[in-house]
């Protein structure tokens, strides 16, 4: 019997486990962030703080795809907004020019000598990797929504398995650091595929587990797995070669245990009823954007981040864990309290309105040709 194509989709409606999941992905990023701020992971290698340092950064590195797939899972099944794509390029505008502004009036020989130009064009000048991929994505989110509303469950299927074995597998061969112009996964191709891994979550699911906490338990193997890989490779190839090799292979977006990590997430997520909270959740979960973009600024990253980090970095090892974790939670409250006043800013000043004005009026025939034909869905 040949494969259906899949049925007309519906309107989504907004899953408190995704939700959640981006809060948490976000705060991993954070994370990340917060350990990669300093030299604090590199020079603590191979000893007890930086053991339990890497544990954390490996357990935070699927934050990324998790964002990615999560895209997709939610955007397969919406329509194309320029009006979102604006606002968002508005959002990213204004925190650039603000947080680069006031950098150059707290301290001005922190600043690139073209800071203030390169403000203007976060995009062109690739101010932020993310932003830059994530924008280039969403351009191509309609045509790829096409491309799986279209597919049959099989298709969709070998698409993923080229995309796991070109993508993940030639990458963890040493002396192989890209293929493709992945980037090891800092590009909008691998967003692309993180986005079509989503979609098809979310048209065609996948084998529900008895317990949820299957799903949890998988993304805590995953990430143990690397962790104690790193672990041994290292202190083999310290100790039989003279240096460390071969103990990173598996910390990469790209890493085939890495984007498992991030589906067990999300599946989790997904089978997580949460009946409580929706309003504080969705309310979080909205100015997460926002908070990505604000922490990595260079204001932020230098006096949020790397300051307080450095200040702890040779205290015991509980100290700097439990401090790295509070600078990280610090991050996402003052940067999500800083998106919060620049969505009411932005209301009050019309740009909510412009970013529907474009949409509606001028954009509303473009927008109605990148529509699937329903006829298509059948």
């Amino acid at each position: 019997m040949k494969n259906k194509k899949p049925p007309e989709l519906k309107a989504p409606t907004r899953n408190l486990g995704v939700e959640m999941l981006r809060i948490v992905s976000t705060f991993m990023v954070i994370m990340l962030h917060t350990l990669g701020s300093t030299p604090i992971l590199s020079s603590n290698t191979g000893n007890d703080k930086g053991t339990i340092l890497w544990l954390f950064e490996i357990m935070s590195y699927c934050a990324v795809n998790c964002f990615a797939i999560t895209s997709g899972y939610v955007s397969c099944k919406s329509r194309f907004k320029i009006s979102r794509i604006l606002y968002l390029w508005f959002q990213v505008l204004f925190i650039f020019c603000v947080m680069t502004i006031a950098l150059g009036a707290i301290a001005p020989d922190k600043l690139d000598e073209n800071a203030y130009g390169k403000m203007f064009f976060p995009i062109l000048a690739d101010l932020n990797w993310y932003y830059t991929a994530f924008f280039g994505l969403t351009f191509f989110s309609p045509f790829l929504n096409i491309l799986m509303q279209n597919m049959t469950k099989n298709q969709h299927k070998y698409l993923m398995a080229v995309i796991f074995i070109l993508f993940c597998i030639p990458t963890r061969i040493p002396g192989v650091s890209d293929l493709f112009g992945i980037g090891g996964g800092y590009s909008v191709i691998w967003l692309m595929a993180m986005y079509i891994i989503g979609g098809y979550i979310r048209i065609h699911g996948v084998p529900k587990a008895e317990n949820k906490y299957k799903w949890l338990a998988g993304y805590f193997l995953s990430t143990l797995f690397v962790w104690l890989w790193f672990i041994i490779l290292y202190d083999i190839t310290k100790t039989t070669l003279g240096e460390a090799k071969y103990h990173k292979i598996f910390i990469s977006y790209t890493s085939p245990f890495i984007l498992l990590a991030a589906i067990c997430l999300l599946e989790f997520f997904l089978a997580t009823n949460i009946k409580r909270g929706g309003k504080v959740i969705c309310g979080i979960s909205s100015v997460t954007f926002g908070v990505f973009i604000f922490h990595t600024q260079d204001l932020y990253w230098i006096y949020g981040l790397k300051t307080p980090v450095n200040a702890i970095a040779k205290e015991k090892t509980i100290i700097v864990v439990l401090g790295v974790i509070a600078v990280a939670l610090s991050a996402f409250i003052v940067c999500g309290i800083a998106t919060f006043l620049q969505m009411k800013l932005f209301k009050l000043i019309g740009i909510d309105a412009l970013c529907n004005f474009v949409q509606n009026k001028l954009f509303k025939k473009p927008a109605a040709m990148l529509e699937t034909p329903k006829e298509n869905n059948k």
